[in-house]
């Protein structure tokens, strides 16, 4: 129904190519790759399983990776946040989900007046935009201008006793690589669907991805129990369609309206 015209890109054009006047698709080569369609200040992507390329009649099953080939493939997609607040600061982890597209935990931003995002590669950014978040389900969505590695989204569902890592900067410790297992596929938390999980995450892990055995982001890192051992959490990944990014906002903007909160919170 959108009378604007459709602008169409797709995450990786190693995998597919598209024409972004017609959202005619071409693919190239087997893998996932998301497709998204823009008009009018809405936005909306859809995952896409190449099993064989317009090339190829062959289709090819998803391969299961070692640790060093997790690593391998998903670090350099992975980054290090920093957030500047009144009086301290919050580090956090974060993935890319497409180019300049970086996504982590809402709490690790929570109140920013500065957010600086490192690559894997060591290049530190500012971020002036934030696409999108929300607070109930501790999600935001920021944006950088780089192109970089991404990390292409679980389709198969979670099943308990799965092999599952973390990655991310657990007390400022870049690039850290745990292991473990599913323990629970669903915990249900106020309205958010939790993945309990036995790999190890600290304070820093947060907004971290939680991968698969097939190099796949299923989960965000997001919290431990203290007082239980190995209890251990991430927001499924699925809940990041339920994040709006029609209206987009600057840091600077970000941070007059927190500031504009607290400051009618401290006077009621």
């Amino acid at each position: 129904g959108m009378k604007d015209k459709i602008t169409w890109s797709v995450s990786d054009d190693s995998i597919a190519v598209i024409n972004r006047s017609t959202g005619e698709l071409k693919t190239i080569a087997i893998g996932k790759v998301k497709v998204t369609a823009q008009a009018g200040g809405k936005k909306k992507t859809y995952n896409l399983e190449v099993k064989a390329s317009n090339d190829d009649n062959k289709t090819e099953e998803l391969k299961e990776l070692s640790a060093k080939e997790i690593y391998s493939k998903c670090a350099p997609a992975t980054v290090e946040i920093i957030a500047s607040l009144s009086n301290t600061i919050s580090q956090g982890s974060g993935f890319f989900i497409s180019n300049g597209v970086v996504v982590t935990n809402y709490h690790v931003i929570e109140g920013a007046k500065k957010i600086e995002i490192t690559t894997h590669e060591g290049t530190t950014y500012n971020v002036d935009t934030i696409l999108g978040y929300d607070k109930n389900i501790d999600i935001a969505i920021l944006s950088i201008p780089s192109s970089n590695s991404v990390l292409t989204t679980n389709q198969n569902g979670v099943s308990v006793g799965e092999k599952v890592y973390a990655l991310g900067s657990p007390l400022g410790l870049t690039g850290t690589l745990t292991d473990g297992i599913v323990s629970a596929a669903s915990r249900k938390d106020n309205g958010v669907d939790y993945i309990q999980i036995t790999a190890a995450i600290s304070s820093g892990n947060s907004g971290g991805p939680l991968i698969n055995n097939y190099g796949e982001v299923m989960g965000i890192n997001t919290m431990t129990i203290v007082e239980g051992q190995n209890l251990n959490f991430a927001i499924n990944i699925s809940e990041l369609d339920r994040i709006k990014t029609e209206s987009p906002i600057s840091v600077s903007e970000y941070s007059k309206i927190n500031s504009s909160t607290n400051t009618t919170n401290n006077s009621e």
